[in-house]
């Protein structure tokens, strides 16, 4: 795999640092859309869902019973409750903690910021 420049060290660091806002904002609109959804759809929503509580550190068990239930409205207690934690109290998913970022010092320089620049 190619080295990271800092700036592709950054983003990737941002990601994993606001991954549990993202996930948590997904899950909300999901809730919304499984309020509306049937038959297939559905189950795929509630698949997608239980991989996003699993990330969250949400205990199997209770990813079981919401999907067994098939019932929005405890998805969105749960959601609720998620909401309620401290941002950055969740903790990290497994994959982000088991990758470590490319040592700096054997980083490509970074590009001249005048190489974008127009040329006149």
């Amino acid at each position: 795999m190619a080295e990271l420049s800092r700036y592709q060290q950054s983003i990737v660091r941002n990601y994993y640092a606001n991954l549990d806002t993202a996930l948590l904002q997904r899950i909300g609109e999901q809730v919304t859309d499984l309020y509306l959804a049937e038959g297939k759809k559905r189950q795929k929503l509630w698949a997608s869902i239980g991989t996003a509580l699993a990330k969250l550190g949400v205990p199997q068990s209770r990813i079981d019973h919401l999907t067994s239930t098939d019932d929005a409205r405890l998805l969105a207690k749960l959601l609720e409750e998620l909401l309620a934690r401290e941002p950055g109290s969740i903790p990290p998913a497994k994959s982000a903690a088991t990758r470590s970022a490319p040592d700096a010092s054997r980083a490509a320089p970074a590009a001249s910021p005048r190489r974008n620049a127009r040329r006149a």
